[in-house]
């Protein structure tokens, strides 16, 4: 069996995500990691790890409280289930190719349009 690990997510506009499993919080080398499972509608996977300070408009797209400016009341188990829809582009890192949410919002938010301009790499 070949398994290709360089595959990057294709670029996506207006690409609707479910949370499919529940999101954990990692700690690698004193940066904390917050890992992501998604799946489309048509069932490809997608995974996400994101550092700690660029996860809040995950957060906010899958409607966790914020209880104040950059913080969030998060229960993982509750993302089971819950869809953002975003935009994927994939940029180039020092020769790599790195694939990036962008502008990630409440699908019911997506549905009325928004203005949000929120990157996350991954």
């Amino acid at each position: 069996m070949i398994v290709d690990t360089a595959q990057v997510f294709p670029e996506t506009k207006g690409l609707v995500l479910e949370c499919s499993g529940v999101p954990s919080e990692r700690n690698t080398r004193g940066t904390v990691f917050w890992d992501f499972d998604f799946k489309t509608d048509d069932g490809l996977l997608y995974h996400e790890s994101v550092p700690i300070w660029l996860v809040g408009p995950i957060f906010k797209a899958l409607k966790f409280k914020e209880v104040k400016p950059g913080s969030y009341d998060v229960e993982p188990t509750l993302a089971l289930g819950r869809k953002l829809k975003c935009d994927i582009a994939n940029e180039d890192v020092k020769g790599k190719i790195y694939a990036r949410i962008k502008n990630p919002v409440p699908v019911d938010v997506a549905a009325e349009g928004s203005s949000r301009n929120d990157e996350i790499p991954f």
